[in-house]
């Protein structure tokens, strides 16, 4: 029986179209690499950051088009999720 690696995508894995599957390895860098430290400071970052999206999305919303069940209404409902999960 013939070892062959095997690609798997990490779960943050955003590429659609297949191709790091086809390259058998991640060709985006959608996991980053950072030291436990970092990625916390990036990650507090990322969710300030996020939640000042989330707040201008929301009071620009009538302007927007935006409506409830589209993929940004969905988008900013998981965002609003993630910041109160990771929120002090």
């Amino acid at each position: 029986m013939r070892q062959e690696k095997v690609f798997v995508p990490h779960n943050e894995c955003w590429v659609a179209s297949g191709a790091c599957f086809e390259e058998g390895r991640c060709l985006q860098r959608c996991q980053p690499n950072l030291s436990a430290p970092k990625a916390n400071s990036e990650l507090a970052t990322a969710i300030r950051l996020l939640k000042e999206l989330r707040n201008y999305t929301l009071m620009f919303r009538s302007m927007t088009c935006y409506a409830d069940g589209t993929t940004i209404d969905n988008a900013v409902k998981e965002a609003a999720d993630l910041i109160e999960r990771n929120s002090p």
